[in-house]
């Protein structure tokens, strides 16, 4: 007659093969999540440059990216921060491209609202020239007036403001980081540059001395609108996931 029951003993090894199999399979499931994040992150910092670039365009070279955020439904004001001017403008309806699918966020990106808008990519800014970044020209530079690429010259990237890993809108001013790297894509963070392309860095790299910001510390002097600043990174401005 054949057997109709397991054993306790064949049970107990067939929970055990499958405990085994669960175990190889979810790091390998984990894994491709992040790296389909990535992906899906680098899509989206790729789109706002775009984006970015047609405000730019629009204003003669001029970058928006001021401290101060409010809703759309407001004026444009001195100091505007970026995502709400680009909301003003009708360049940005949704923060849903404008987030990194690695990071956490507390609102809603569907509304645009103060508070929303300040949780989205880190991208550099001022508080000078009233919150405008020049890009006119060729002009971007170091000290010794060495040109800086433009595929070398950082706009923005995957931030936090602090170890809870939740996303900010501001990144770095005239040489000090307000918030930090955010270590969000298996080890490394997605940074987006002037000429629209988005690279994947590590810390090692990001530190190595190639990379640059814009900086703009001056109100008048229209000769400092086009200076340029080498991007360090230490445990104070780069945040493990």
């Amino acid at each position: 007659m054949p057997r109709k029951n397991f054993t306790l003993t064949e049970m107990l090894t067939v929970i055990a093969i499958i405990s085994i199999l669960a175990a190889l399979t979810f790091p390998t499931l984990n894994y491709a999540r992040q790296r389909a994040r990535r992906t899906s992150c680098v899509n989206n910092q790729g789109q706002v440059m775009k984006i970015i670039q047609t405000a730019m365009d629009k204003k003669d070279g001029m970058f928006y990216s001021g401290n101060k955020f409010s809703a759309p439904t407001e004026d444009v004001a001195n100091d505007e921060g970026w995502t709400s001017y680009l909301a003003k403008k009708n360049l940005l309806t949704t923060l849903d491209a404008f987030r990194c699918p690695g990071l956490q966020y507390q609102t809603n990106s569907k509304e645009l609202t103060e508070e929303s808008l300040q949780e989205a990519y880190g991208v550099v800014y001022t508080s000078a020239n009233k919150g405008r970044l020049n890009f006119k020209g060729s002009r971007l530079s170091i000290s010794d007036d060495t040109e800086i690429a433009p595929n070398a010259l950082m706009i923005g990237a995957c931030t936090v403001k602090d170890k809870k890993m939740e996303g900010n809108a501001l990144l770095v001013k005239n040489g000090g980081f307000t918030n930090k790297f955010a270590e969000a894509h298996l080890g490394d963070v997605n940074v987006f540059f002037r000429d629209c392309s988005v690279q994947t860095l590590s810390k090692n790299v990001l530190d190595s001395g190639v990379y640059y910001y814009p900086s703009q510390d001056k109100n008048d002097d229209e000769d400092e609108y086009g200076k340029a600043v080498k991007i360090t990174v230490s445990d104070n401005n780069w945040q493990k996931n």
